[in-house]
């Protein structure tokens, strides 16, 4: 039986559009590199710089690869945009023929965020080689905690990516699903927002880890507590109530709070990232204008209120869009 000749990938039509006007066979750049690569007939490496027009000349030559992932294409040029792409010598795979066999993604956001990068190319790399790549385990916010010394990395993980959710989601909740954290990201989301290292050292901490409450919620509302400008007085006495170590009313925000909490352990619940959200804010807001809570609503029909003072999904606005945009 004939063998059905494989059609050759098709160029992203984001790719196509934003670029239509580039023309890579005739480019200068893209003559020089063909001119010089490979260079021999043994596997090699080379830290050559990528240009939009070399990017989108490679992508004509991505005859066999998975689907393209809008979403991390858009995480991938943000951080190219946004000076936060780090050169980490993994390379972008070629084929004796020069077809393309890994980093799709990488040269896609390059040619969306319209910059060229310094990237290493590994020359000569058998085609059989494809079905290993991208097996390894990837690194993820908790081990690059880990590795710069940080302790109770879990924690500080949990809560940096909750107060990100708060600032970088519309008031509804929905932050844009094309565009989610990475490490580097949240690194210096972290050196910017010392929350974690606050509530990591208050004493109250373990009264509240006993009761059940998560840790990442407790962040949320010291970090509001933060931006509030509320003194250290009203901060430790919102959560000794909490914890029990201080008598308040039955209608006490923060003892509302704990019998949620409390009720849904019991009955096996877990709530999503925007009911939590929801939650922490409906308690802190009642505690700073001094009204009670009697019961705590989750009705995801109506907007989820913010911390009074700044407002939910600031940067949600100011820093983020959908490629293309």
């Amino acid at each position: 039986m004939a063998k059905t000749k494989r059609r050759p990938r098709r160029v992203p039509e984001a790719i196509a559009d934003s670029d239509a006007d580039i023309k890579p066979i005739n480019h200068r750049d893209v003559a020089r590199f063909l001119k010089e690569h490979p260079r021999t007939t043994i596997p090699y490496a080379e830290v050559i710089v990528v240009t939009p027009e070399l990017a989108h000349y490679l992508l004509t030559n991505n005859t066999r690869n998975r689907r393209l992932s809008d979403q991390r294409v858009a995480q991938y040029q943000y951080a190219m945009e946004n000076g936060m792409w780090l050169y980490t010598g993994e390379s972008i795979c070629l084929s004796p023929t020069l077809e393309l066999l890994n980093g799709q993604h990488r040269l896609t956001a390059l040619i969306q965020a319209g910059v060229s990068l310094s990237l290493s190319l590994s020359f000569n790399v058998p085609s059989d080689a494809f079905v290993a790549m991208d097996q390894h385990a990837a690194r993820n916010f908790g081990d690059a905690l880990s590795i710069q010394g940080e302790n109770q990395v879990c924690q500080r993980s949990a809560i940096v990516r909750i107060i990100w959710q708060y600032e970088h989601s519309n008031p509804r909740g929905k932050a844009d699903n094309k565009i989610r954290p990475d490490t580097v990201e949240l690194l210096q989301y972290h050196q910017t927002h010392p929350t974690a290292d606050g509530l990591l050292s208050e004493p109250y901490l373990h009264s509240l880890r006993k009761l059940g409450v998560p840790l990442s919620d407790l962040g949320l509302i010291h970090y509001a507590f933060e931006r509030s400008g509320s003194s250290n007085e009203q901060r430790d006495t919102f959560f000794e109530v909490m914890a029990g170590e201080q008598a308040a009313k039955a209608d006490h925000p923060a003892r509302c709070y704990v019998q949620k909490r409390l009720l849904l352990k019991t009955q096996r619940i877990t709530l999503r990232v925007n009911d939590r959200i929801a939650v922490a804010t409906r308690v802190f807001n009642a505690f700073q204008e001094g009204r009670g809570l009697k019961r705590l609503h989750l009705d995801n029909r109506i907007i989820t209120p913010s911390f009074e003072g700044f407002p939910r999904g600031q940067q949600y606005v100011k820093s983020r869009r959908k490629p293309g945009a």
